[in-house]
């Protein structure tokens, strides 16, 4: 709702970062103090800042003038600061439209410029996507699972939600058996159940 307070609340964590500087950021929302924080925290490398869920930008920040001076901040610190600064944002690509309806400090420009689309799993990457997480954190998954799930999830919008938020739910189940196991997917319903229940829990 706020990105200014909360990108300063980010670097309010890094102990080297002053809190002169901080200040003057988030009174003045302009982009000096935040690449002198970035020179600071860089120093003979380069700081990348992430902002995953970029859409909540439009979403959830009501105030046109706040958005605008926020990403007028981010972007003019790109400039200032020799290329010690990379902003990675993550965006579904039905918002693109909304980065140009205003300057935003060169948004759309700077997205058409350096554009990465990531493109809709296969079968084998959503499979690649279930199996080699658990893997990684000692845990087998049923092949049924994966088959059922790659099915309930493939080619569906919001896809990587939905394989996120059964596997989330199916691993509170079967993390201590080191299985993600065929009946314990069943228990939850499925993606479609496991989905059902939440929208319940929300309700409720």
């Amino acid at each position: 709702e706020h990105p200014l307070e909360s990108l300063v609340e980010v670097l309010r964590a890094q102990p080297s970062v002053s809190v002169r500087a901080l200040s003057e950021l988030l009174d003045n929302a302009r982009s000096e103090p935040l690449a002198q924080i970035v020179n600071t925290l860089a120093g003979d490398g380069r700081l990348v800042l992430v902002v995953d869920q970029f859409e909540e930008v439009f979403t959830r920040c009501m105030d046109a003038n706040a958005r605008e001076r926020f990403l007028s901040c981010l972007l003019g610190a790109l400039t200032k600061t020799e290329n010690r600064l990379v902003v990675v944002i993550a965006l579904r690509a039905d918002f693109f439209g909304k980065c140009a309806e205003r300057a935003y400090g060169g948004l759309a420009r700077r997205i058409q410029a350096n554009l990465v689309t990531v493109l809709p799993m296969d079968a084998g990457e959503l499979r690649a996507a279930i199996v080699e997480p658990a893997r990684k954190a000692g845990l087998t998954v049923d092949n049924y699972v994966v088959d059922e799930i790659i099915t309930a999830v493939h080619r569906e919008p919001g896809d990587l939600p939905l394989l996120e938020y059964t596997l989330t739910e199916l691993c509170k189940r079967c993390l201590h058996g080191g299985r993600l196991s065929r009946d314990e997917y069943l228990r939850l319903g499925g993606v479609q159940g496991t989905l059902e229940r939440r929208v319940e829990e929300v309700y409720q």
